[in-house]
């Protein structure tokens, strides 16, 4: 039996298509415009617990609650993680 190598996935702007998000109007913080977004995803694992893709967003502020497991690279921009006593 010949064991294969480790799947390479391509991850850039070119890779897979481009999905529009309407992010929950319940989760944006007060005050907060709806922001604009999209992701390219391009990889979910067995246990649908962890992806690998592409997101982008115009500014905004929301709540978010994981129940999944994230690696985010920021390439462009800049982002604030707060906590729900306000700390940064």
């Amino acid at each position: 039996m010949t064991e294969l190598g480790p799947e390479v996935i391509r991850i850039d702007e070119f890779s897979g298509r481009e999905e529009a998000l309407e992010p929950d109007p319940a989760r944006l913080a007060p005050g907060s415009a709806m922001p604009e977004q999209h992701v390219r995803n391009l990889y979910t694992d067995d246990t649908g617990r962890f992806f690998g893709g592409i997101w982008r967003s115009s500014v905004g502020a929301w709540r978010v609650s994981y129940t999944e497991n994230e690696l985010c690279v920021l390439t462009e921009g800049r982002v604030r993680v707060s906590d729900d006593h306000g700390r940064s």
